[in-house]
């Protein structure tokens, strides 16, 4: 090789490592600048979304944030002279790969994003609704792809599956505007009804936080240990419920106690008998 030969082939490498160099920078800065308008699209997409709930808006600014950022790289790697079906091959290839991998090793996961993904669509709850949900009754925090995040009434952090959720049968109670409450009590038989339908109606008048349109009732239940047993029930609004029925069921049994309608609890009778069939006298207790 002579000296000719060795200054064309140097020439060739610097234009190739320049070439290199120049494609590097404008790798980078196209990846930074997908990087730059992905948070910006996540930013306003969130406050833009906000009405339709926390949850909601921050899977779907997650959504158009990656999205955008894709779009950039596609952009930036054909720009830079990448051939796009070949480009376009090795991310489905490699998102095939990712996906096999997460479906072996993470299969709890996958499910509870998939029932993510149900529940953001189709809604049956929004954050700052009261949810009965597998046994656990609380606020709703938050609706995220994995889990839904309760607070109870005794201020206790739950967090229940996705796919635990999709599952079971889903009970909102804050759902409407007004929500009835309910206070169970036994009486004798042979107590008059409307006696006590009087007292529940006055009771429920006195109370301003309780509507009277639905008006409040007495409902007959069923018949437990030769007691009656029935339902009295009021309406009130959500932001006023919790206060309404503790004052409600407080100067209910006040005001049936003072209208003479004892209230009772259950009794179990026990008798025993000889084998002959006669009674045995109880024995007597000393004092």
């Amino acid at each position: 090789m002579n000296l000719l030969d060795s200054v064309q082939l140097s020439e060739a490498t610097v234009e190739l490592l320049g070439q290199i160099a120049w494609m590097t920078l404008w790798g980078a800065l196209g990846v930074v600048f997908g990087l730059i308008a992905s948070l910006i699209v996540r930013y306003w997409v969130e406050r833009l979304a906000a009405p339709m709930g926390a949850g909601r808006a921050a899977l779907l600014a997650r959504v158009l944030a990656w999205s955008v950022l894709g779009v950039v790289v596609l952009t930036v790697a054909t720009r830079l002279g990448a051939p796009v079906a070949g480009f376009l091959g090795w991310i489905a290839g490699a998102a095939g790969i990712a996906g096999v991998a997460l479906g072996f090793a993470s299969q709890t996961s996958a499910a509870n994003v998939i029932s993510g993904l149900f529940l953001l669509g189709e809604r049956p709850f929004e954050e700052g609704d009261v949810i009965e949900v597998d046994g656990q009754e609380g606020m709703v925090l938050s609706v995220d792809l994995l889990s839904v995040k309760l607070r109870t009434f005794d201020n206790r952090y739950v967090r229940v599956p996705n796919e635990t959720v999709m599952k079971a049968s889903i009970i909102n109670v804050s759902r409407f505007p007004v929500r009835r409450m309910e206070v169970l009590i036994r009486v004798q038989p042979g107590t008059d009804l409307e006696r006590v339908r009087a007292v529940v109606q006055r009771v429920a008048a006195a109370v301003n936080t309780i509507l009277q349109d639905p008006e409040p009732n007495v409902l007959f239940v069923s018949v437990v240990d030769g007691l009656v047993e029935l339902k009295c029930v009021a309406w009130a609004t959500q932001d006023a419920f919790f206060p309404a029925k503790a004052t409600f069921s407080t100067k209910l049994v006040e005001a049936l106690l003072q209208s003479d309608i004892p209230l009772l609890g259950s009794r179990t009778e026990v008798s025993v008998r000889p084998p002959n069939g006669a009674p045995v006298d109880a024995p007597e207790v000393a004092p």
